[in-house]
């Protein structure tokens, strides 16, 4: 089983951070195209600083792999998932293929069922599969029913590349994108930000920015150096219809040699703006980025990869413990 002992955002040495999934674009992390870049104030050593602390995160994320200046694919084994969106809701073993930015399949097995029920989204085209109905998908694109369907689907699609970007900081430093050193961030052990952390401003050349909140710690020459992600704050876009969201990451740890946090969290602000609910939380089984994916996930047809294994069990191949991975990802 996933380790679920509780491992809060503890205070660390000093602090530091960026987004590589956090998050699962349409979006693409800088808000709707054509829309204007946010005015950056004239602060040159700020700006320096920001810039040096996402490439020291960056890299810690990255752990001597090769850097990925975009996100083309993405897999996730997510454990006791539970999403409590409005009307979207779901619990159970969850498993996400990606590709960036109109492709999704997305497999979810309650916790008292053996098949998942599916959902697959190619651009504005969607199907789904119950669990109850067998092999059986059902056309969503182009029904009467079926358009609201298929844009939750297409919100979710780019929350998880929103994660998926957060979690290894794939193409969030590209060209024209600015950063900001916005010194300590700090919220009580009460708040779901709880913590001390380094906060950077990332400014894209077109959209809004957003906030990320790193941890840090000392190199050998005693100066600050940023770590791991600790969470990411986007604003609301009313145009868009997206609410206020915070992503929180907690437990980091290594997977195969890939640091990983053991939990994923995201915070919705209500619609009167009174408070933040916690709208999904889940353990992280596996992370795969960039690998190919196999043929025919994006579409109605036969599953092309093995039978998950049944829910609240390993996958074959592991003994347990917070790093369990699927045995087969693609």
């Amino acid at each position: 089983m996933i380790h679920r002992r509780t491992a809060g955002l503890a205070r660390p040495r000093l602090l530091e951070l960026g987004l590589g999934l956090a998050a699962l674009c349409a979006l693409l992390l800088c808000g709707p195209a054509g829309a204007r870049a946010e005015e950056e104030p004239a602060d040159e050593g700020a700006a320096q600083r920001g810039r040096a602390l996402f490439d020291q995160a960056a890299a810690w994320v990255r752990a001597g792999r090769p850097v990925q200046r975009t996100l083309r694919s993405v897999y996730a084994d997510l454990q006791d998932v539970k999403i409590t969106d409005g009307r979207n809701k779901h619990e159970g073993h969850m498993r996400v293929w990606l590709e960036p930015p109109t492709r999704l399949r997305w497999e979810v097995r309650g916790t008292q069922r053996a098949t998942p029920s599916i959902k697959i989204l190619d651009d504005n085209r969607m199907w789904i599969r119950a669990a109850r109905s067998g092999a059986r998908f059902e056309r969503q694109h182009g029904t009467a029913e079926g358009a609201a369907a298929v844009a939750q689907l297409q919100k979710d699609r780019d929350r998880f590349v929103r994660l998926a970007r957060l979690l290894t900081l794939s193409g969030m430093g590209g060209a024209g994108v600015r950063f900001q050193d916005q010194g300590v961030f700090e919220r009580p052990a009460s708040h779901h930000l709880a913590g001390r952390w380094l906060k950077v401003r990332r400014i894209p050349p077109q959209g809004r920015s957003m906030a990320l909140l790193f941890a840090s710690d000392l190199d050998a020459a005693g100066k600050r150096r940023a770590t791991w992600p600790a969470g990411v704050l986007f604003p609301a876009d009313a145009k868009a219809g997206h609410p206020a969201e915070h992503y929180v990451l907690k437990g980091w740890r290594k997977v195969a040699g890939r640091p990983l946090p053991a939990k994923v969290e995201r915070w919705t602000l209500r619609e009167d703006g009174t408070r933040f609910d916690r709208t999904l939380f889940a353990f992280v089984a596996d992370l795969r980025i960039g690998e190919p994916l196999k043929q025919g996930l994006f579409g109605p047809g036969p599953r092309p990869a093995r039978a998950a294994p049944a829910a609240g069990k390993p996958p074959a191949g592991t003994s347990g413990g917070a790093s369990r991975r699927s045995a087969t990802h693609r």
